[in-house]
């Protein structure tokens, strides 16, 4: 049997687990004992560990077939320093994985004015968070053509389901840009990107970058639109640029200016025809 490790044990990390417990010996890797009950019910082998923390790292070297990296990068600084101790931790051990996924997200290529963007464009990340997902993904792809271990990376917009939905922001009232100053913003329904990830694993090409999102074009107003209709809510007020910069916090604004479409050809092609939810509309109640 193959043995996969979960690096991020979130829940999409819990949902391929689900899909793979009868295929695989399952691994997570984890830096709480609290965790240690529910990842056993799931059927996986709970391993202690902190990515911040490379001599806690030792216990993962050489244990598995194939790795699927879903944690997050470091929480400051320009580079991940995660993934690099990650590395670092399986080169030392001598036994290499076959195969490493790594779940990186769209924002590496920053604010392309509303145009579309494929695999071969040039990533150009503004914030902190871009630059340090980039980062891993030099890490990773480096990593992988020298040592000849195949890895596929895969860019993530917006995950969403019947869980995943900005229903407090709704609640809320929080305003929106107005549709002439909006933005476009790019989703995947969290069963769509299972799917994605375990079809990563089976076929993903070395090498290979994979834009991940649904067939979908939407501004951000007309998401909110969507969920804000199926849910009974009042759509939300638009705002032109300068009121809405003092009235959406800062965070949620700073993702609301970046505003790209996103190619995923590539992903249909290679991975996935179909999509079970293709639009936001068909997702929404599951």
């Amino acid at each position: 049997m193959r043995r996969l490790l979960l690096v991020g044990c979130g829940d999409i990390a819990l949902r391929v687990a689900d899909k793979l417990k009868k295929k695989y010996l399952l691994f997570g890797l984890i830096r709480s004992q609290n965790r240690v009950l529910d990842l056993r019910s799931r059927g996986i082998v709970p391993v202690m560990g902190d990515l911040d923390d490379l001599n806690s790292l030792q216990k993962i070297s050489g244990i598995s077939d194939d790795i699927l990296h879903l944690a997050p990068p470091s929480p400051t600084g320009l580079i991940d320093r995660r993934t690099i101790n990650l590395l670092h931790t399986i080169k030392s051990s001598g036994i290499l994985p076959q195969r490493l996924i790594y779940i990186s997200t769209t924002a590496v290529y920053g604010d392309a004015k509303g145009n579309w963007v494929s695999e071969t464009h040039s990533p150009n990340p503004k914030t902190d968070r871009g630059i340090r997902r980039l980062n891993a993904e030099k890490l990773i792809r480096k990593f992988g053509s020298d040592s000849g271990v195949g890895v596929s990376l895969l860019r993530v917009p917006g995950i969403y389901s019947k869980d995943r939905l900005p229903l407090t922001r709704l609640r809320s009232k929080m305003p929106l840009i107005r549709d002439k100053d909006d933005s476009y913003s790019n989703h995947v329904h969290v069963s769509d990107l299972v799917r994605i990830v375990l079809a990563a694993l089976r076929k993903g090409k070395s090498g290979r970058i994979y834009n991940v999102c649904d067939d979908s074009s939407l501004k951000v107003g007309q998401y909110f639109d969507i969920i804000a209709k199926g849910y009974g809510f009042d759509k939300p007020r638009r705002l032109n640029l300068r009121d809405a910069e003092k009235e959406i916090p800062g965070s949620v604004f700073s993702f609301m200016r970046e505003s790209r479409r996103v190619n995923n050809s590539r992903l249909k092609s290679e991975l996935v025809k179909n999509f079970c939810y293709p639009s936001v509309s068909d997702g929404i109640f599951y």
